[in-house]
């Protein structure tokens, strides 16, 4: 079968988990949602425009802002959302294919791994905008590389325009591609290091020109105010290389991954894999960025963690299989396409109970007045919680779906994206104080109790004085050993691992430190 028809039945395949679940149940994802359809709708929504306002700035983040509004007007919010994912993960898998054929003017067989990580923890975490700057970034890697001997001007210009889009696509994808054409130029100096000095001079003035302009965009973005003393941690540094291949569960991720790396090293023994130079010189630099990457930078949290991800997708296209038989190269090719299944079939199978969750709290909104104002809690210590959970069981997928009643019912969602210098979405400021703009974790409900508990003593968080300032509460995560909740508050709604409450503020402000608690268990049905 030719490599043509491969791709395309791998690129349906990959395809099927998207177009099949109702809810796509990637974390941040919902309030992402949330925040495309405020764009569109508070100029024709006096309820939600109470609560919110859009403030276009320069923030290096604005893709999905840019993208995915115009296609709501085409469209509903819902089909807008799954119509900007698409485009995310295609343009990272077809870069790859991209820059391996500017390099050597043919695809080879090897660039199909790009397909076993499609569904990679970046994406199921939600975080679109870097995903999309990964493929803008392998692109204009492509570009870079395909125009390297033609004029000067052209590969600037095209240079230029990829440092601008990715800017505005994410600001870690624009990094990635510096530090791809910095690998790949260190590469051609070195090979042809004989060449005239004047002309290495010019090289580099091409090379780094265009992203002189990074410094003054960063000067004209507010992001620039959420600069403070880096974190670094190298104890979790093995959790960001397990971005690779977990999803949901740790066993079966696990199993495939050694399966990939049986496959990787069958191919190695045989010495049917060959690594252009610029490869190594990308693996060596990544690691050591990796390595030196804080684990929150810019107010980002996970800053580190994004890198291997990004870094393998620049690596595969430096990458070939060569096979002495077309039996090797088809059973190499088959191995591929078995291991790349098994992903999209583990993913749709996982979907789709998550999908149903996400489903459920659309359906509790229905319960709830337009306008509610609406606070989302965990039951306890997610760690607590499920001991024996995956990677990242205790964050489900519905972390953030409270946030689609924005969409549904004109709310307020107090863990709505809205943090000042990374989102165009910002909160009124009447009710600044209710809205975590930090962008803090999640409160546990034992904190709301003690809040309630001490009425009079002013606390630095967004759930100070919860029982006036709220409507609704969303316990998460339910389950053994549950959490201790006020006693005024009235369950309404009960699903899988979540909860509806609704607060009476009168019985809070009448005995705040009356009762005993009321415990919380998990419940199905209404």
């Amino acid at each position: 079968m030719p490599l043509v028809w491969v791709f395309l039945a791998l690129a349906i395949a990959a395809l099927v988990p998207l177009v099949t679940v109702a809810d796509l149940p990637m974390i941040d994802y919902p309030n992402h949602l949330a925040r495309m359809h405020a764009v569109v709708a508070l100029d024709r929504d006096p309820m939600l425009a109470r609560f919110y306002g859009i403030q276009w700035v320069l923030v290096p983040n604005l893709a999905m802002d840019l993208l995915v509004p115009p296609l709501a007007r085409l469209f509903d919010i819902y089909t807008a959302g799954r119509l900007f994912v698409v485009p995310c993960m295609a343009l990272a898998a077809t870069g790859v294919f991209a820059v391996a054929w500017a390099l050597t003017r043919r695809i080879n067989p090897f660039q199909f791994t790009v397909f076993l990580f499609v569904y990679n923890y970046p994406l199921l975490e939600g975080l679109m905008n870097y995903v999309l700057g990964i493929g803008l970034a392998l692109w204009g890697l492509a570009a870079w590389i395909y125009l390297r001997q033609r004029r000067l001007a052209l590969r600037a210009a095209v240079s230029s325009l990829f440092v601008l889009l990715l800017f505005v696509a994410h600001l870690s994808a624009l990094g990635l591609y510096g530090l791809g054409l910095l690998c790949f130029e260190g590469w051609w100096l070195v090979r042809h290091r004989r060449r005239p000095w004047r002309e290495a001079i010019i090289d580099l003035a091409v090379f780094g020109l265009p992203f002189l302009a990074v410094a003054p965009l960063m000067l004209l973005s507010p992001t620039e105010d959420l600069a403070t003393f880096p974190y670094f941690t190298l104890a979790n540094k093995l959790d960001a290389v397990q971005w690779l291949y977990l999803a949901y569960n740790d066993n079966l991720d696990g199993l495939w991954a050694i399966l990939i790396a049986c496959v990787v090293a069958l191919a190695a023994v045989l010495h049917s894999v060959r690594v252009h130079p610029v490869g190594w010189i990308l693996l060596g630099a990544g690691l050591a960025v990796f390595l030196a990457m804080p684990r929150i930078l810019l107010g980002s949290y996970g800053a580190d963690m994004r890198i291997p991800v990004g870094v393998v997708y620049l690596c595969l296209p430096f990458v070939r299989a060569e096979f002495s038989s077309l039996a090797g190269r088809r059973a190499f090719v088959a191995a591929l396409a078995v291991l790349a299944l098994w992903r999209f079939a583990a993913i749709e199978i996982a979907w789709r109970p998550l999908a149903a969750d996400i489903s459920d709290i659309r359906h509790s909104f229905e319960i709830m007045p337009r306008g509610s104002r609406i606070l989302a809690v965990e039951a306890d210590a997610p760690h607590q919680l499920f001991p024996s959970s995956t990677f990242w069981w205790w964050n489900r997928p519905f972390a953030h779906s409270s946030c689609l009643s924005l969409i549904e019912r004109s709310n307020f969602a107090a863990d709505a994206f809205v943090q000042p210098g990374k989102h165009i979405l910002q909160v009124r400021p009447e009710f600044r104080d209710s809205a975590n703009v930090l962008d803090d974790d999640q409160p546990l409900a034992l904190e709301l109790d003690r809040a309630a508990r001490q009425p009079d003593q002013r606390q630095d968080s967004f759930y100070y004085q919860w029982w006036r300032n709220f409507d609704y509460v969303y316990l998460l995560y339910t389950g053994e050993p549950g959490a201790h909740l006020p006693p005024h508050l009235t369950r309404v709604y009960g699903g899988e691992g979540f909860e509806l409450y609704r607060v009476d503020p009168e019985s809070a402000d009448a005995t705040p430190e009356a009762g005993p608690l009321l415990a919380a268990r998990s419940g199905g049905g209404n």
